[in-house]
């Protein structure tokens, strides 16, 4: 059944399976179900059920009230279900001056016309509903006093909700051009993508935004259009305001815009700031006559902000209280910052006052410095393998209170392009295991900056001694090999310690030095005195030069050997003479060293050659000339021979025979 004319209900009414191309008013209960509406105004005071209605397109004036399509909502509660509005080339108004309006699992798409809604003292629920490719200025339910979302999707529209109380729970924004202008805001479990409006949330007074996504969102700048900051959140409180944004993760949102755009004829502002802040801004700019208020206290924590990227300031988040006004408190707190890149600064603000900046992870950001130097007492200069390596690190933030304390004590020593550790100390000291040239820099996760390059050089320098073989009291030779990086040392020489004294020529006290050559020096006959053992110190030190340090050798214990032992000899010799005659006595003393023989001849000194009572030994043997007296008879007669050295003490007795 079709209805042209005027409908009034103030009673009970169901109109199942009919069109209605009339003007509608009810005041009572009326049920629509299973039909058309193609037309007409629509008003309603008291309680209205529409399930599963196709909301037809009847252009001009085919329609009784004529171009327009208009759904009043007086007073009343009202429900939607399962209804379709699509397709529509003619404006559509679904107004709510109070009461409660509730949508159920319904369609609105492919509008041509404008889908707004009417201030007042009025609520607004939307469940299970999508708003698709509705394609002029489509307004959902501007400044409705208070609107809630649930479970529902808005894709490829221009405007979308503009509310003085809004809560979105578990929706979907996709591809839209004008998002969200609330007052008080609650967001949670959303997801934003791909939008290229102004701002996305664009929130005047208290506000909850946690657990969403704003993903691949951008804003661009064509020439004398003016686009704000904040991409995903723009903030402008009016004072007394509690705005906590948490859990959140902001990726691969951009802005590409100019500072200092300006728009004839449009309310004046600051636009000095345009484009700041990819992900949160607040305050970026000022209108003339709406200064952000006091005692506003906004909390950033435990939010992802990834490839975050501005062609202006401030790569993340933007903070620009009113600084004529007091009060003002501000928390960024757990929060992730990777890849966040602009002109300067990663986080900006300026409040002076109640800040809380702390346990924030920055990776590979923009922020910037004016000092990121590295230095060490030993740059330029040569070492040795098994020397330190004292490394300071200097940095200094162009704007340290943006960030948390100490944001950059989180360094990577690089050695030759290669991270031999990792530290949150300004300080750091090695050694180098190995010789060659050593290009050190640090790095940090947190930006893209790196230090300045500290060249070191490591050498590595051998002197090793080789094995000695030393006899006591004789003579032996001590020789070296130099080797500097595993090459042979061509110049210089060296000098030896023996228990830590230097070897010295005996007669003038001069050092003795062995020349380098080739990379061995040879310290040739030195004396091996009783003092040496196999505990004896030897030392090699090469002594500096113009272009190697003085350095040592290990220390080298020799082996000693002993020259062969042997019996001392003492022996007097039998003798024949006559009377009167001289004869030559001969005393063996081999083996003796130094010492005295005394000789006897029948009890009688025999005086030696040089007329004393006794002869020193010098050699193998030792002679007497002995003048036999003319009064001897023959016979034989004792020779008797006494050796004393010491207290050594040796005899000997022969036969002298006279004839």
């Amino acid at each position: 059944m079709t209805f042209y004319d005027y409908i009034y209900n103030s009673g009970n009414l169901s109109l199942i399976n009919c069109t209605l191309a009339c003007a509608v008013n009810n005041t009572g209960s009326l049920i629509i179900d299973n039909s058309g509406i193609p037309g007409g105004t629509f008003s309603n005071y008291g309680e209205l059920e529409i399930n599963n209605v196709s909301w037809l397109d009847i252009s001009g004036n085919n329609r009784p009230d004529g171009p327009w399509n208009n759904l009043v909502f007086y007073s009343g509660d009202a429900f939607i279900r399962n209804s379709s509005f699509s397709s529509i080339t003619k404006d559509l108004s679904i107004s709510v001056k109070s009461g409660n309006l509730y949508i159920y699992d319904c369609q609105f798409t492919d509008f041509s016309g404008t889908f707004t809604g009417a201030s007042g003292n009025a609520s607004i629920t939307l469940i299970n509903t999508t708003m698709k490719n509705n394609k002029r200025a489509i307004r959902a339910f501007d400044y409705i006093p208070s609107i809630t979302m649930i479970n529902c999707t808005f894709e490829d529209n221009n405007d979308v909700l503009s509310a003085d109380n809004a809560v979105i729970n578990n929706c979907t924004f996709i591809n839209n051009s004008k998002v969200i202008t609330s007052n008080n805001t609650y967001v949670n479990d959303s997801v934003f993508i791909n939008h290229t409006a102004d701002s996305i949330l664009r929130i005047q007074a208290d506000c909850t935004i946690s657990n969403c996504t704003f993903e691949n969102n951008s804003l661009s700048s064509p020439s004398g259009v003016v686009l704000l900051s904040g991409v995903a959140i723009n903030l402008l409180p009016n004072g007394n305001n509690e705005m906590l944004i948490v859990d959140n993760v902001f990726k691969n949102n951009h802005i590409d815009t100019v500072e200092g755009i300006t728009t004839a004829g449009y309310m004046p502002m600051d636009y000095t700031r345009n484009g700041y802040g990819t992900d949160i801004s607040l305050g970026a700019y000022y209108r003339s006559n709406n200064f952000m208020g006091s005692n506003n206290h906004l909390v950033i924590a435990n939010n992802q902000f990834i490839n975050s990227q501005t062609t202006q300031k401030a790569g993340a988040i933007f903070i620009n209280f009113n600084e004529t006004c007091e009060d003002n408190s501000l928390e960024i707190s757990a929060n992730i910052f990777e890849n966040v890149k602009s002109e300067s600064e990663t986080i900006i603000h300026n409040n002076t006052g109640n800040v809380l900046i702390t346990d924030n992870n920055y990776v590979n950001c923009t922020i910037d410095i004016t000092e990121f130097t590295l230095s060490s007492p030993v740059e330029d200069n040569i070492i040795a393998v098994g020397d330190e390596v004292a490394l300071t690190i200097n940095t200094a933030l162009v704007n340290p209170e943006f960030y948390d304390a100490n944001i950059l004590d989180n360094y990577s020593i690089v050695v030759n392009d290669t991270v031999i550790e990792s530290t949150t100390d300004n300080t750091y000291t090695f050694v180098p295991e190995d010789y060659g040239t050593l290009n050190i820099k640090v790095t940090t996760p947190v930006i893209e900056d790196e230090s300045n390059i500290v060249v070191v050089y490591v050498n590595k320098y051998e002197l090793t001694v080789n094995p000695i073989l030393a006899e006591i009291d004789g003579n032996t030779d001590i020789s070296v090999n130099a080797l500097i990086n595993d090459e042979n040392i061509d110049s210089g020489r060296v000098y030896f310690t023996v228990n830590g004294k230097i070897l010295r020529d005996q007669s003038t006290g001069k050092i003795l030095y062995a020349d380098v050559s080739d990379g061995v020096a040879t310290l040739s006959d030195v004396n091996v005195t009783k003092a040496w053992n196999e505990d004896t110190e030897i030392v090699a030190v090469y002594q500096a030069n113009n272009d190697v340090p003085s350095f040592t050798s290990d220390t080298v214990n020799p082996t000693i050997t002993y020259p062969e032992a042997t019996e001392p000899e003492f022996t007097v010799t039998d003798a024949t003479a006559t009377a009167g005659s001289e004869v030559t006595i001969t005393v063996t003393t081999k083996n003796l060293g130094n010492g005295k023989v005394v000789l006897k001849v029948n009890g009688k000194t025999v005086k030696a050659n040089d007329g004393k009572l006794y002869a020193k030994v010098t050699d193998d043997t030792t002679t007497f000339t002995y003048t036999v007296p003319k009064t001897l008879k023959s016979g034989g007669y004792t020779i008797k021979a006494v050796y004393t050295s010491g207290t050594s003490k040796l005899e000997s007795e022969g036969v002298l025979t006279i004839e």
